[in-house]
């Protein structure tokens, strides 16, 4: 008899990993047809938008917007702060950056490590777990930027809280969680509603070429975009802030967003 039930568990398991795996197959087909439109404003830097009318994107109307910068293109990527909050429009139009979305976190008390020029601006939130190693970072704290001479670089981090205070680099941010990591989509909690619960969403992603994307979109719970990333071809991908503060500009102008101010940000200036 046990084994028996352990043959129609082990049938049902299969058959609820065949389904699953078919409603994926078919979002990625219905995220095929999505309606793009591009502008190509030279020297490696297009803007795409990808729409979805009439709940053909996991039952609803998205839009997906991406700036795309391909690799060796004249751009260098650089991380904003403001102490005393600023819009995304306001902190890539004080460094000349042409494209921008917001970063880690909204409020200046950083819950998220930052160092920028050298200087450490802000460390990774304590674990508060009872039992749990208070010196270990939130379990949310996954990934990490660093900038060197322009260029990102995307780490997964270590869960110790001061990991990046041994890190020899200048520019430091760390994010999350980390959504994709060696083109490999990354476990999620589901316990929690910023992972569960359709949010605006914020993404700075690297393709396999070398190509960087700013991405935003509307209203997915983190696992669909993290399906989204992995088919716009991203390797790495961290989740920024997302919700109110949700926000990218291109060539001055704001494509998305609610002129939320925001702590920091991620931005692309030309050479």
């Amino acid at each position: 008899m046990k084994r028996v039930l352990h043959i129609v568990c082990v049938c049902m398991a299969v058959v609820l990993m065949a389904a699953m795996a078919g409603c994926k197959s078919g979002e990625r087909r219905n995220f095929e047809r999505g309606d793009v439109s591009v502008v190509d404003y030279g020297n490696g830097l297009t803007y795409k938008t990808i729409s979805f009318a009439d709940k053909k994107l996991f039952g609803a109307s998205h839009t997906i917007r991406v700036v795309e910068i391909v690799k060796d293109a004249p751009f260098d990527f650089m991380f904003t702060f403001d102490s005393c909050l600023a819009t995304v429009r306001e902190q890539a139009g004080a460094c000349g950056a042409f494209a921008a979305i917001n970063a880690s976190f909204f409020d200046t008390i950083q819950p998220c490590y930052l160092r920028m020029g050298g200087v450490k601006l802000g460390e990774n939130a304590r674990q508060t777990v009872e039992g749990v190693n208070p010196e270990k970072r939130k379990y949310f704290l996954t990934g990490t930027l660093v900038l060197e001479e322009g260029r990102l670089r995307f780490l997964r981090s270590d869960t110790s809280r001061v990991w990046e205070d041994s890190l020899p680099y200048e520019n430091i941010m760390s994010a999350g969680p980390m959504l994709i990591y060696d083109s490999v989509i990354q476990p999620l909690r589901q316990d929690r509603t910023f992972v569960t619960n359709p949010f605006d969403r914020t993404a700075i992603c690297q393709k396999a070429d070398g190509s960087i994307l700013m991405v935003v979109a509307d209203q997915l719970n983190l696992m669909q975009f993290a399906d989204v990333l992995s088919w716009l071809g991203c390797c790495h991908a961290i989740s920024l802030d997302g919700g109110p503060s949700t926000t990218m500009v291109v060539d001055g102008e704001e494509v998305m967003g609610e002129e939320t101010e925001v702590g920091t940000c991620i931005v692309a200036k030309r050479r």
